[in-house]
């Protein structure tokens, strides 16, 4: 490849870093050159061995999807690449064609799929657990990619990896931008925006506050707290919503309550879309929210009747069982009836639409921080 044909394919991958038609642009002129059945760009768990494909060309959807779930834990060619240095492209007939053509991965998902020659390289150090991977396969009627061609796609190698770093600062921008309007409406609570694999992406000053009280921490990117109870308790919540998204449980506990009532916390999780780093998708985060018991306040109380049209004797009863009062204690607090309470959490249950009093917990201590 010359240097002038080089420099356009570089300036196709600069100009529309930020634009997945302008990366699958990239990809077919550069198909053009270095003859190509298909191209993927993938964002990679390289040691839970999953991950996302950003970008693909000439694969069925649904194939991809296979891969993803089943199929990457199983590719004796990806394992093979990931002993091999970082940022240079290598080719399929490193692994040898017996361990190629005796497993699993080529007799169920590469010969079905005509893939039978790829190259690849992992464009960030797999050492640090996620790392992007770009992987050309050709079919059974090419050759394996040569010394030649692999040589010219080292070429690429570091102005994909510029053009990478050029789209995450869009879409952190991005991240950031959105997650402060969201969570700057939120005023009487901690609330922090989670990425799906639970990387703190923005947050609210009241969560700035703990943060710099050590009372939640950042490290590695991953929001930790320093009580043990409210760690234990925010990754349960967590684990349970992704679970619930993915579709692996029927229903999520979204909501807890650590400590008393006058020194504990109120903690809600629930999904929130946020921009991908695939360019053009959306994916399903986070919002965990924080709250102390002592701000239980007037607004919660008009919020409560507001939300859900609650009267004033209702709004006061799920305040206080949200502070995990009895129905005994709430008729004794109030000076009423247990049965009149009893009365007041039935009718809540009609107005929220839930059937249950951890359903009906789970909707107020979801939706309540956001008035």
């Amino acid at each position: 490849m010359d240097n002038d044909r080089l420099s356009q394919l570089i300036g196709e991958l600069y100009r529309h870093a930020d634009q997945a038609d302008g990366w699958l642009a990239f990809f077919s002129l550069l198909e053009s050159d270095i003859p190509t059945r298909s191209t993927t760009l993938m964002l990679e768990n390289t040691q839970e061995k999953n991950g996302d494909v950003m970008l693909n060309r000439h694969i069925d959807e649904s194939d991809m999807q296979s891969y993803i779930d089943y199929y990457l834990k199983r590719d004796v060619w990806s394992a093979e690449l990931i002993k091999r240095p970082p940022k240079k492209f290598h080719g399929s007939q490193e692994l040898s064609d017996k361990a190629l053509l005796a497993s699993e991965f080529y007799a169920d998902y590469a010969r079905p799929a005509d893939v039978r020659h790829a190259c690849g390289a992992y464009i960030e150090d797999p050492s640090q657990g996620r790392a992007f991977r770009v992987t050309l396969q050709r079919s059974h009627s090419h050759q394996p990619f040569s010394r030649d061609e692999l040589t010219s796609l080292d070429a690429f190698v570091p102005h994909i990896q510029n053009a990478l770093a050029i789209h995450k600062r869009n879409i952190d921008g991005e991240i950031t931008r959105m997650g402060l309007e969201a969570v700057g409406r939120i005023v009487d609570s901690a609330a922090f925006l989670l990425s799906p694999r639970g990387e703190l992406l923005s947050h609210n000053s009241m969560a700035e506050a703990l943060l710099k009280r050590g009372i939640a921490l950042h490290r590695g990117r991953q929001l930790r707290f320093n009580h043990p109870q409210l760690d234990r308790h925010a990754a349960q919540l967590f684990n349970d919503l992704m679970a619930f998204t993915d579709n692996k449980q029927r229903q999520a506990r979204r909501f807890a309550r650590i400590g008393d009532s006058d020194n504990g916390y109120q903690m809600s999780v629930e999904p929130w879309l946020i921009p991908s780093i695939r360019p053009g998708y959306q994916e399903l985060g986070a919002l965990l929210q924080l709250k102390p018991n002592t701000l239980r306040s007037q607004l919660s109380h008009q919020g409560l009747r507001k939300l859900f049209g609650l009267t004033a004797s209702e709004a006061s009863v799920i305040q206080s069982l949200a502070d995990g009062c009895s129905a005994a204690a709430i008729a004794q607090q109030l000076g009423v009836k247990e049965s009149t309470v009893r009365s007041h959490i039935k009718s809540s249950y009609q107005k929220l639409g839930v059937g249950k009093q951890s359903e009906l917990l789970s909707v107020v201590f979801s939706s309540l921080a956001r008035l």
